[in-house]
């Protein structure tokens, strides 16, 4: 297994801890949220790390192919992934 190969692996583990940290670190953004809507966003912060991961597979495959033009490589995905979860909570 290359140097190469090693960091794509690495690079997977390392964008979900990321989703999951990010999550974690707003969650004094809660304050005002009842039990419903922080099950609905725990919900939410779990599908996109599947769906992340899922992307990140799809970049590994040669049979599989992403077809969101704004998700072209790994980077791309993670930022709009965080993007997405810090601006859903600025938002409410």
């Amino acid at each position: 297994m290359g140097i190469k190969t090693k960091f794509q692996n690495n690079w997977c583990k390392i964008a979900l801890v990321c989703c999951l940290i990010m999550s974690l670190t707003l969650a004094g953004c809660f304050t005002g949220w009842d039990k419903k809507d922080k099950a609905l966003f725990g919900g939410f912060v779990g599908l996109n790390i599947v769906d992340t991961y899922q992307t990140f597979d799809a970049f590994d495959d040669p049979n599989k192919k992403e077809l969101n033009p704004l998700m072209q490589n790994k980077a791309s995905v993670v930022l709009i992934k965080l993007g997405g979860n810090g601006n859903y909570l600025l938002d409410s």
